[in-house]
């Protein structure tokens, strides 16, 4: 048996070879990109609109919400976990609001764009300074012409219709006009504040159409009410309890390289997986470049005895500073085979090198593999 319908919805394969739900059924598939022209109709699971806001949020910069997962970057989960953080206290923190701040958060007011218009100045220019205006009261069909003038403010036009409806109804007491709002029929426009009625654009639109101003006097219980229901959650569908995501590394803590006036160096600590002949010895030089220049001299190890896993434990110090190094400096190592050859003449011998392996890495800002060149097993 079929359900309602809004309890499914369309999904497909898109081009990163994923599944994706198609939250947002006014988008257009060159947006949505599916990898087959296919689309499966599949029961709704999960919180539809958090998976909708997902949906336009990808929408907008133009990549996909699993790409930021995929990259398991401290800073990038930290700084949407502020942002999450920050749009779930905004409408915490309306909702605290009285029903004036609300009201001015949530329907701004819409004045002329010169407010001297209708100023001392231009008094002359009305062929009637007075204005009448029909107000009735919210929940009520009756309704009352007030006569006040264009240089009232709302407050002023609150009290005239409240005296006469105590008058009209002969009431003891009269309400007070601060827990008022006037609200333009048939529209969510709202006239309040300190401004005269003249500055309103409803009102200076009547004025010049020669038409009398239709407003509602609306109850702060009535706004309330409407801030309650619009910071209402919306309805979510039951899912399983899923484990908080982890809370991102802290970005451990710089040093300025122009306050490190130490020289640079170096811990060499050992070989691994090292091929030739047992009877050679090894050597490690290391060397210092920019581009195809060399900063400083070459620094060389001790030879040891040549093994699959050569230890060296040696404190390899250059002859520049750590605040002198280029950004783009690479350090370099160059792993020799050291041989003895006897000579023809003397009986004595004499060492030469060839080299095993290369490896060169980035000093400072580029962190990555290094790329290494490796030559095979060599013999003497």
């Amino acid at each position: 048996m079929l359900s309602d319908p809004k309890a499914y919805v369309f999904t497909c394969v898109n081009q990163t070879a994923e599944q994706q739900e198609l939250e947002d059924e006014q988008q257009r598939l060159c947006d949505v990109r599916p990898f087959l022209p296919m689309l499966c109709l599949v029961t709704r699971q999960g919180d539809r609109m958090e998976k909708l806001i997902n949906s336009q949020i990808s929408l907008l910069i133009g990549k996909g919400l699993h790409e930021f997962d995929c990259l398991q970057d401290p800073e990038v989960n930290d700084f949407r976990t502020k942002m999450r953080q920050f749009s779930e206290e905004a409408p915490a923190h309306r909702q605290e609001l009285g029903w004036e701040a609300w009201l001015q958060y949530s329907f701004p007011l819409q004045l002329e764009p010169s407010t001297r218009r209708w100023g001392d100045s231009n008094t002359s220019q009305i062929s009637n300074p007075d204005l009448l205006v029909n107000v009735k009261f919210e929940g009520s069909r009756e309704s009352f012409i007030i006569q006040v003038s264009t240089k009232d403010v709302p407050l002023a036009l609150m009290a005239c219709a409240l005296q006469k409806k105590a008058k009209v109804y002969q009431h003891l007491t009269m309400e007070k006009p601060e827990d008022y709002v006037l609200q333009v029929n048939g529209r969510h426009e709202y006239l309040y504040g300190s401004y005269l009625l003249c500055q309103f654009k409803y009102i200076c639109s009547c004025l010049h159409s020669g038409l009398n101003p239709h407003l509602t006097m609306v109850h702060s219980s009535s706004i309330l009410a409407m801030r309650d229901e619009q910071s209402k959650p919306a309805p979510q569908v039951q899912k399983p309890h899923t484990k908080p995501p982890p809370i991102p590394m802290k970005k451990p803590s710089s040093v300025s390289l122009w306050s490190l006036g130490q020289p640079f160096c170096i811990e060499l600590i050992q070989g691994s997986k090292i091929n030739a002949d047992e009877q050679m010895k090894l050597v490690v030089q290391a060397e210092l470049f920019h581009g195809n220049e060399m900063l400083c001299k070459t620094m060389s190890s001790l030879e040891v005895s040549m093994c699959s896993e050569p230890m060296w434990k040696q404190h390899l110090e250059f002859d520049t500073n750590i605040c002198d190094l280029p950004r783009m400096a690479r350090l370099c190592f160059a792993l020799y085979v050291v041989m003895e050859k006897a000579k023809k003449a003397r009986s004595s011998k004499k060492k030469s090198k060839k080299v095993a392996g290369t490896l060169r890495t980035g000093v400072l800002g580029e962190p990555g593999d290094p790329s290494l060149s490796a030559r095979p097993s060599l013999a003497p």
